[in-house]
């Protein structure tokens, strides 16, 4: 008899779990062990392996014939469970809880394979666009019950997709967009992503109204009614055109859904909060932002810019001193070459003082010190700090409708009343103009004319600001 012990047996009796993903065998130790084993299988679920193992799955499925832990038996391939004590049972039916929680028991899952495993008859057919998605049923069942899941399958396709390609969210938007003949913008691509991982990726068919019902509920204590229904709103438009286009034949679960409050009510709310011009010069034209500005001038620049351009702030707050130019024509300009739409990339025409304002500060102390969070987020932080703590200190002051970017619908509206037409509006704040006229037969309008319609107004708006540029005219530390 051998009175040694290797070390793998050691290991063996020393283990407080054994987890083996490819058989859905996991095997406990008291406890500790079955404590330790969710611990792991959370963080494999969290970091989205267990989803990249799944592929593996249907391939070793067929390599153990039997799954035996802690005593019972669970053997899945088979439909076979023993238990010959309470204490087997209630660990057998902790053993398949877990396999539910971390999403082990989702047999389509581990029937998706790229190798396309099919059965002898399928070989020797010949292959249909039809069969859209290649699946591999785990080889313990007998071939007539592989093709009826397969062939079923496939028919679910034919029945609810007409190129018999099941498409996700993410495939959907792509189709949605080619039907208006455009890419996907940054905020479709980001709201499809964002509910294409909270309903775990599932194809237009499996979507259900309960799916959004829950969203909605789930997500109303940390994000804007707002923000929830532009998501769903954008689904809903997918399914409606894909549905009118007969790309898809499901049901459009959100058929009756409507939003909380309609666009209609909600662009009526939005333009009652804008500010007049009237407001705008008095609070920033006021001694109680001169006061501020001469503590801040980066601040109090970047808000005169925007008063007087309509532009973006995160837009000005990137500007070079090489952008403020002047045309062939001489007239002063800023070269506006990057913008938050395609309609933004423009030249802008200013008032030679705030322009030599402007480019004499940016070349004497460099660009522009605000905290740039990229894409999507830009400057408005940094800004909206600033424009709080001026707030704060001038609570006397009505700002509610004042924030930065209310400036540029402070600015359409204005020059609106005043009776500036609506193509040279659009062209000095980068709004899209669809118009035929615009888009089929001129290639816009030139800045000078832009120029000789809005200068004179900009020019009316800057002294009713009483902008001072000596609070710019020597060098300050903007690091703080």
């Amino acid at each position: 008899m051998r009175k040694s012990t290797s070390t793998f047996q050691l290991l063996k009796m020393n283990h407080i779990y054994q987890i083996n993903l490819p058989h859905l065998v996991i095997r406990t130790m008291g406890e500790v062990g079955s404590n330790a084993a969710n611990q792991l299988l959370e963080l494999l679920a969290q970091h989205k392996l267990i989803e990249r193992m799944k592929q593996r799955l249907s391939a070793d499925l067929t390599q153990e014939p039997e799954q035996k832990c802690q005593g019972f038996v669970c053997d899945l391939r088979h439909g076979v469970f023993i238990a010959t004590t309470q204490q087997e049972h209630e660990q057998l039916m902790k053993h398949i809880e877990r396999l539910i929680k971390f999403g082990l028991l989702n047999m389509p899952a581990f029937w998706a394979s790229e190798s396309n495993v099919e059965t002898q008859k399928e070989e020797t057919e010949p292959k249909t666009s039809t069969a859209a998605v290649a699946l591999t049923p785990p080889a313990f069942m007998s071939a007539d019950i592989r093709n009826e899941i397969i062939e079923g399958f496939k028919r679910e396709v034919r029945e609810k997709y007409t190129a018999g390609l099941p498409l996700t969210l993410p495939n959907a938007l792509a189709t949605y967009c080619s039907f208006r003949d455009r890419s996907p913008s940054k905020d479709e691509v980001s709201r499809i992503n964002i509910l294409t991982k909270a309903f775990n990726n599932p194809f237009l068919h499996e979507l259900t109204r309960e799916h959004f019902s829950d969203y909605e509920n789930n997500h109303l204590k940390h994000l804007g009614i707002r923000t929830i229904e532009e998501r769903i709103g954008l689904v809903k438009r997918i399914y409606e055109t894909l549905l009118s286009k007969h790309t898809i034949r499901c049901a459009n679960p959100l058929a009756h859904w409507k939003p909380s409050v309609c666009a209609s009510n909600r662009k009526t709310r939005a333009s009652a909060g804008i500010a007049t011009m009237e407001r705008v010069c008095t609070v920033f034209g006021g001694p109680e932002f001169a006061k501020f500005g001469k503590a801040n001038p980066a601040f109090y620049l970047v808000v005169m810019t925007a008063v007087v351009t309509g532009m973006r702030i995160t837009s000005i707050c990137r500007l070079r001193s090489s952008d403020l130019i002047k045309t062939l024509e001489g007239t002063l300009i800023i070269d506006l070459m990057a913008d938050k739409t395609a309609a933004g990339k423009r030249q802008i025409p200013i008032p030679a003082e705030l322009h030599t304002a402007l480019k004499n500060f940016l070349k004497v102390n460099g660009p522009f010190p605000f905290k740039d969070r990229g894409k999507d987020k830009g400057c408005s932080d940094a800004i909206s700090t600033l424009y709080e703590e001026f707030s704060n200190l001038n609570p006397g002051l009505d700002l509610k409708r004042l924030n930065p970017h209310g400036l540029r619908a402070a600015l359409n509206t204005y020059l609106d009343k005043i009776g500036v037409q609506f193509d040279y509006r659009c062209a000095l704040l980068g709004h899209k103009n669809n118009h035929v006229n615009n888009t089929c037969y001129t290639t816009g309008l030139s800045v000078e004319s832009v120029a000789n319609q809005i200068l004179g107004k900009q020019t009316k708006l800057l002294s009713a600001l009483n902008f001072d540029q000596h609070l710019l005219s020597t060098k300050h530390d903007i690091s703080k």
